[in-house]
């Protein structure tokens, strides 16, 4: 199985882990309840919202599913440069 990696490129890593910031919270999870829900670590939730280290996409799409989200619509969001919208 090939693992795919978001690295390299740290606006892009920032904006991710601000999106998966707003969802959540707009959500009103904890960290602590989407980790439980999407089976991510919390200190790997925290590394994605802080936009820091790599991201697998395996893992993103984990925390997408966690959230409600499609991976496919997430991206679509990011790429519409719509990180700051909210639910």
């Amino acid at each position: 199985m090939r693992h795919y990696i978001i690295k390299n490129n740290k606006t892009f890593q920032k904006d991710i882990g601000l999106l998966v910031y707003q969802i959540r919270k707009a959500k009103r999870f904890s960290m602590s309840d989407l980790a439980r829900i999407s089976g991510v670590s919390r200190h790997s939730i925290s590394m994605i919202e802080n936009g820091q280290g790599d991201i697998k996409v395996s893992t993103l799409n984990k925390i997408c599913k966690g959230l409600g989200v499609s991976l496919f619509s997430f991206f679509e969001i990011i790429n519409n440069a719509k990180v700051n919208f909210m639910f």
